[in-house]
């Protein structure tokens, strides 16, 4: 199946279509992931196509074998502008049944995603490993990332996200409330370049209609404990800290990690006009967290217990106050973050910078 240098938009919902909890089977291009599963899909090509003013995503498919430099699964695509019911993504990346060492190993690369309601690039899929590299992210409101659910070894497995090579930009000249809210619309988000992922159990289906386990990165199962992230070689651009529309911005946030954020390294990334308020953020747990089903009387922990480690680290244009290549980022838990040695809380940021060497 080939699919090269197709212009695909205007894509709405079926006004036809009527049901409670449930969503119509709608995107711009869905490739091997619709009910019935992708054990057939063995010659995908999906190539300079352009995909925009869509809904649920710009583009739904399988990705390939981790390393394959010569693959045109998906190359040079883009999406932008997308939107829909809990859903609004440029790319969603699912395991291909053909290639069994997906269930190992799954790469998704060569995509550029812009002014997407949720995220640029997202997954949620049972694979040991996933990684994407070589993206463009542009002024996305939940920038991108990927949790997933490993195969191996239970919940203590070894399981791996690696996002690298990425150019992640905060903020594009299109306005998103233009000629100064007289453009017919006006969009008002806070917004941020990359999202934390995890490990966890119950994996999205490929494509979703229930609407309870929407949207594709919000987790439903349980944490698994052997879970890391690596985040090498991305390039940070034009994050000020609040968006034009004066909402929040930063280059990464963590909102959908309630029992477990994995440890995650920063290597050799650069940050270009990063202001200090844009230098990342951690929210609060939410308290819808505390119910029966998640956990129980009190909202889950797990935003307050993470530890982000940055090595190689590299600045230019406007730069923040703290230019070190080497610190670390802890959690606001004030039960323990102002009592370590070396760190120092950012308020805006709801974190602590810590000059450390023994955090682990």
């Amino acid at each position: 199946m080939t699919v090269d240098n197709n212009v695909v938009g205007h894509i709405v919902h079926r006004t036809t279509f009527h049901a409670q909890s449930t969503i119509d089977l709608e995107c711009g291009i869905t490739i091997c992931s619709l009910p019935g599963g992708t054990s057939g899909c063995k010659a995908v090509s999906l190539t300079n196509n352009i995909i925009g003013g869509v809904i649920y995503a710009a583009l739904v498919t399988p990705g390939y074998d981790c390393g394959d430099t010569s693959q045109t699964v998906m190359r040079n695509n883009v999406g932008h502008s997308v939107q829909g019911t809990g859903m609004g993504h440029g790319l969603v990346v699912n395991r291909n049944d053909a290639l069994p060492s997906t269930a190992r190993c799954l790469e998704a690369s060569s995509f550029a995603a812009y002014k997407c309601t949720y995220m640029g690039a997202a997954s949620y899929q049972k694979t040991d490993k996933l990684i994407f590299t070589g993206m463009t992210m542009i002024d996305n409101v939940k920038g991108f990332g990927a949790h997933i659910a490993p195969t191996s070894a239970g919940d203590y497995g070894e399981h791996t996200v690696q996002i690298s090579d990425n150019i992640i930009i905060g903020e594009s000249l299109a306005p998103d409330c233009p000629q100064e809210k007289e453009g017919g619309y006006c969009f008002k988000f806070d917004k941020y370049g990359l999202q934390i992922g995890m490990g966890a159990t119950g994996p999205k289906p490929y494509h979703i209609t229930d609407t309870s386990i929407l949207p594709v990165e919000i987790n439903h199962g349980s944490a698994t404990w052997g879970g890391r992230n690596l985040f090498m070689r991305n390039h940070f651009k034009d994050f000020a800290g609040v968006t034009r529309e004066g909402t929040m911005q930063s280059t990464f946030d963590i909102d959908r990690n309630p029992d477990l954020v994995p440890m995650s390294w920063f290597v050799d990334t650069t940050f270009e006009n990063v202001g200090d308020g844009a230098w990342g953020h951690i929210r609060e747990p939410s308290p819808g967290w505390a119910n029966v089903k998640d956990c129980g009387a009190f909202p889950c922990t797990g935003p307050l217990n993470v530890l982000l480690m940055f090595t190689g680290s590299k600045y230019t244009g406007q730069r923040p106050s703290y230019t070190e290549p080497a610190f670390q980022l802890i959690s606001n838990n004030e039960g323990m973050s102002p009592y370590i040695p070396g760190c120092e809380k950012r308020e805006k940021n709801n974190l602590y910078l810590c000059q450390q060497t023994n955090l682990a």
